[in-house]
């Protein structure tokens, strides 16, 4: 059976003080500065930088091992192990602020469903491996596993979010403009950080105008640049839901990730 459903104890461990250091810095964000701020934010980095070069190191070498001459320049180009991975630290640090500016704005039943998200992403690693049993290269099989799971554990991760966000409580904005809606979001929002207070407030309005969108554009809005509005809030409201979704299920992914290995499968004159 292949690797990527073998999680031990200490993954859980892992992956369980991951959701606890979240649920812990969305309550604690009103009263602390950039500096804890900045402690919750490095190891989120490091961890979705472990997920993110995994997958990005193997196909690289692949590349290179399959399609290029090894003393080529363009297999050493390619090969530069420092710019693949400041590039994926650089898309994992997008990632780490998702996860930290939404936290703030998660209700208590999503916190449960991250919780629960958990034990689903484990499931569906070893599902993963009993249905890709010796269909898989064993020295890539667990890298593959690990990130096909979490694609799937994305998509269902976002579908439940979406849910219960649409059955929990929340402000009532009918006979309001999209102005007010922003004025309101924005005010509501309370963190310590003014750095990170900026990416929440516009997260809040973000999901602000996803409750006015859905509360008035099917209701009568006549106003052209209302509509406009309540489209873009509603579509992109969506958005940042999935990208929050993605990002905590890439940081599961990370708690499993061994990205040394890749850059072994890399050209040694690289």
């Amino acid at each position: 059976m292949a690797q990527g459903g073998s999680v031990r104890l200490s993954h859980l461990i892992a992956m369980l003080g991951l959701w606890g250091g979240l649920l812990g810095w969305s309550w604690s964000a009103p009263q602390v500065g950039c500096l804890v701020g900045a402690l919750v934010l490095a190891p989120l980095w490091l961890v979705l930088t472990f997920a993110t070069s995994e997958l990005a190191l193997l196909r690289r070498a692949t590349f290179v091992r399959q399609y290029l001459e090894p003393r080529g320049r363009l297999a050493r180009w390619l090969g530069r192990r420092l710019w693949l991975l400041t590039w994926q630290a650089t898309k994992a640090l997008v990632l780490a602020l998702v996860l930290v500016v939404g936290a703030l704005s998660l209700q208590a039943v999503q916190w449960l469903v991250l919780a629960v998200d958990i034990l689903l992403f484990v499931t569906l690693l070893f599902f993963a491996d009993w249905m890709l049993e010796g269909e898989l290269n064993p020295r890539y099989d667990a890298v593959l596993v690990r990130h096909w799971a979490h694609r799937l554990n994305a998509l269902l991760l976002w579908v439940a979010l979406s849910v219960v966000l649409f059955y929990a409580a929340h402000e009532d904005y009918q006979g309001m403009g999209p102005a007010a809606v922003v004025r309101l979001s924005a005010l509501g929002v309370a963190v310590g950080c003014d750095a990170l207070a900026l990416l929440a407030r516009l997260a809040a309005v973000s999901e602000g105008l996803l409750w006015w969108a859905a509360e008035n554009l099917f209701g009568g809005l006549t106003d052209p640049t209302e509509r406009v509005v309540a489209w873009a809030g509603f579509v992109g409201a969506f958005g940042v839901s999935f990208l929050l979704a993605w990002a905590y299920s890439r940081a599961l992914v990370g708690m499993l990730a061994r990205p040394w290995k890749g850059l072994g499968e890399l050209p040694k004159d690289a």
